[in-house]
């Protein structure tokens, strides 16, 4: 359960101090009181109330005094009163629940002047904050944070809990107050100063909807000279920002522009636009030009070379914040060096401002100094902040402390899921760092960056669409290597020397042979057969499969040779019938493997094609799949699975003969005869696959018509070749639509039992979908047909 700090900020007032700390029995954990003057004889009272002193010289500034205090708090979220304040009767229960119910950073509580019956709202101000490592007030504005809720967004409700203040706050003023005491420039307008308070009020009330309606009237109300242009197009676009609306932004920007104005404000959301369409891009060419185009707004905050306002500028736009972003920027565009100097910078300005930190950190991380970073990442994951359970993690992992790294990629998950994430950007890196773990478990999945990019190789997945293809860190892959000798994970090693890896990781290949050769390996071509057997039941897409694979230029997919079936069954019928008889012979199971694995392979063209990928696409080859599989140990098995309806209806127009009875194959006879056939393919194809893991791969024929590309990249790459284009190419002119069937048609009923032996459908293991799946009783099946 969240825990709850009350911090009480107090300058000589401790005879108010009793009322306050009563009204929140029972809601918090933990009591901080800070004096910026004396307590009056009345610290003994608060230490035996269980409160916690904190000494501190006044600075002149509340926001100072506020910062430190949260700093000193320990518990999950912050509750900011005065002494003179206490809760109202009710407001602990409405607290608690919107710190539990969740969905909010901070909270804008009603403070109302006066006690008892005499009532006087005065404003909704930030009390109610969830502690981060970042949590500061805005410099000259004490009951501001409006710098700490910009800079990650976080989100902002009204929590209708009132604070009841008895004497007016003298040296804290709410934010109200101070901005009634703002002097607004003569040229702007009273209705914009409506407009835009009304705006505000809105922005903190969370209503996005009105805070838009507002500031548009205020904008149509804008032109070239108009002294509140800036105010309002900085508002107009922090609000659009929010909204996702990344066009608006930019217009509303551009307008600024043409009417005269010119701020690091409008430079700073540019900026942040480009960096929001870097996160959304799915190609690696299309994410640098955004990071690019972001990197050059933050570069004109922060050499903006005229003087600018601290009342209408965003928070640190041309300081901490501007560098901080900057940092973040170069960070993705990989440039380690130029990236610590802007991180260098804010800290210049700010120097506990703890994204900045975090990124001077991720830095010198990437230059690979894992030993520096580890003790001022301390403080991060004290604070549960992802951020520093994340770069810890990856520092482990570059200093060999596996069981540390993979411990500390669980706390970051954790963390992350709980939104305790100072950088958004670093979700890439979560990404990555769940690729890592699954490297160094044995369970590798696809992923963002170099780990990805292994596990992607090691598990045979495609790459995510926004992964971008980067060279090899030789350290890293002789980390992995080592890790998999170790490990005894032999396969692992194969797959990354397989043609497929080099396109994933360019140079990976010459490394993982230096680390083999170090360890006292030597690495051999066997020339062990590698052939890919696809197939299914009968008319299921498999000659459109074969075409479009034989498209690629390392593959040779040519007809179905038809035999391999019946060579797999006579091979089985030989040493049951003629076991003895072999065996006296000298003809052992292994040599009758041999013999058979001999003639497949020549059958399939292996001995005339060297140099190619061989592909056998003859449907029931998976119904011996256990066997290729144990004779060709290389080998691996695309099943492709077409909607029964599909194919019981193509079947149904067959005119195939069987030639012992000469009649129509009995699969193609009436509808219980093709589903009978159909579901006895596909589960005894199913029950084989089970045999063979991680050598049987089951698509989607429907998935191959609609996203080809799709799918023929998961099948390259679970042959472990490279991507080809041309695969896309192929004619598919046999996906013509084949007559359907109705579900009624597909169902065949006992009727005595009045109940369904069969239903079409399955489940597709590509896209992870559920459709209809097999159930109820099969039946007898019939041998499968030769025709």
């Amino acid at each position: 359960m969240a825990t709850i700090s009350l911090c009480v900020l107090t300058r000589d007032s401790a005879p108010d101090l009793p009322r306050c700390i009563e009204s929140v029995e029972g809601l918090v954990d933990e009591m901080v009181i800070l004096d910026s003057g004396m307590l009056n004889g009345s610290g003994e009272w608060a230490l035996h109330a269980g409160a916690r002193l904190m000494p501190f010289l006044w600075t002149g500034d509340a926001a100072d005094a506020r910062t430190a205090l949260a700093r000193a708090a320990t518990s999950d979220w912050i509750l900011m009163l005065h002494a003179e304040e206490i809760l109202a009767p009710g407001a602990a229960d409405i607290i608690r629940k919107a710190v539990q119910a969740g969905g909010i950073d901070c909270g804008y509580l009603p403070v109302v002047q006066g006690i008892d019956d005499d009532l006087d709202t005065s404003a909704r101000v930030p009390r109610l904050l969830r502690r981060t490592i970042d949590l500061r007030w805005d410099g000259g504005e004490p009951e501001s944070v409006a710098g700490w809720i910009a800079m990650r967004a976080r989100r902002v409700r009204v929590v209708d809990a009132t604070i009841l203040r008895e004497t007016p706050a003298v040296d804290v003023p709410i934010e109200a107050q101070a901005k009634a005491d703002e002097t607004v420039v003569s040229e702007t307008s009273a209705s914009v100063q409506g407009f835009m308070a009304q705006a505000w009020d809105c922005y903190h009330g969370d209503d996005l909807e009105g805070a838009n309606a507002a500031v548009e009237t205020a904008w149509a109300q804008m032109g070239a000279g108009h002294a509140a242009v800036l105010s309002v197009a900085t508002l107009r676009g922090h609000v659009r920002l929010i909204s996702q609306d990344l066009e608006g932004v930019l217009e509303t920007v551009d307008q600024a522009r043409t009417w005269g104005t010119e701020h690091p404000n409008l430079h700073m959301l540019e900026g942040v636009v480009a960096e929001s369409l870097a996160a959304l891009s799915l190609r690696a060419v299309d994410r640098r030009s955004h990071l690019q185009a972001a990197r050059q707004s933050f570069e004109a905050c922060v050499h903006f070379k005229h003087e600018v306002s601290a009342q209408d500028s965003l928070p640190g736009v041309t300081t901490w914040a501007a560098y901080t972003r900057l940092g973040s920027v170069l960070l993705g565009l990989g440039q380690v060096t130029e990236a610590a100097d802007a991180f260098d910078g804010a800290l210049a300005s700010d120097p506990e401002h703890a994204e900045a930190a975090l990124g001077k950190l991720e830095a010198l991380l990437e230059d690979g100094q894992a030993e520096v970073i580890m003790n001022a990442l301390m403080p991060f994951m004290e604070s549960n902040i992802a951020d520093g359970w994340m770069l810890a993690a990856a520092a482990c992992e570059q200093m060999g402390r596996i069981e540390d790294a993979l411990l500390f990629v669980a706390r970051a998950n954790e963390l992350t899921e709980e939104d305790m994430v100072v950088a958004k950007h670093r979700l890439l890196r979560m990404s990555e760092l769940i690729a890592m773990a699954g490297v160094y478990v044995g369970r590798p999945v696809s992923g963002p960056g170099r780990w990805g990019a292994i596990g992607a190789i090691l598990s045979r997945d495609p790459l995510p669409g926004k992964a971008e293809v980067l060279p090899v860190n030789e350290a890293m892959v002789v980390r992995v290597v080592t890790h998999l000798i170790a490990a005894g994970w032999t396969d692992m090693i194969e797959a990354l020397l397989e043609p497929r890896a080099e396109q994933i990781a360019p140079g990976i290949s010459e490394t993982v042979v230096r680390t083999l050769q170090a360890h006292g390996a030597e690495v051999v071509d066997d020339d062990e057969p590698d052939p890919l057997f696809i197939g299914g039941a009968w008319d299921s897409g498999i000659g459109a499969m074969q075409s479009m694979l034989d498209a690629h230029h390392r593959i040779q997919a040519g007809p179905e040779v038809k035999l391999v079936p019946i060579i797999c069954s006579l091979r089985n019928e030989w040493w049951r019938d003629m076991g003895p008889d072999l065996e006296a012979a000298g003809v052992g199971e292994a040599e009758l493997d041999a013999a058979v694995r001999a003639f497949v392979h020549q059958l399939s063209g292996g001995t005339i094609y060297k140099d190619r990928r061989i592909v056998e696409s003859t449907p029931h080859n998976l119904l011996h799949m256990t066997m290729l599989a144990r004779i060709f140990p290389r080998a691996r098995f695309v099943h492709v699975v077409r909607d029964g309806r599909d194919v019981a209806a193509s079947l149904l127009q067959r005119e195939w003969m069987d030639p012992k009875t000469r009649e129509k194959v009995w699969c193609c006879q009436d509808v219980a005869a093709a589903a009978r056939y159909w579901s006895h393919v596909v589960s005894a194809i199913r029950e084989q696959a089970e045999l063979i893991p991680g050598r049987y791969l089951e698509v989607r024929y429907e998935d191959v018509v609609k996203q080809p590309e799709f799918v023929l990249r998961h099948i390259a790459a679970f042959m472990g070749e490279v991507w080809d284009p041309a695969m896309l190419t192929a004619n598919l002119a046999e996906v013509a639509a084949a007559p359907s069937l109705s579900n009624d048609d597909l169902r065949i009923f006992d009727s005595e039992a009045g109940r369904a032996l069969i239903t079409f459908g399955y489940t597709d293991p590509v896209c992870g979908e559920d459709t209809l799946t097999l159930s109820g009783e099969i039946g007898e099946t019939a041998p499968v047909p030769n025709k």
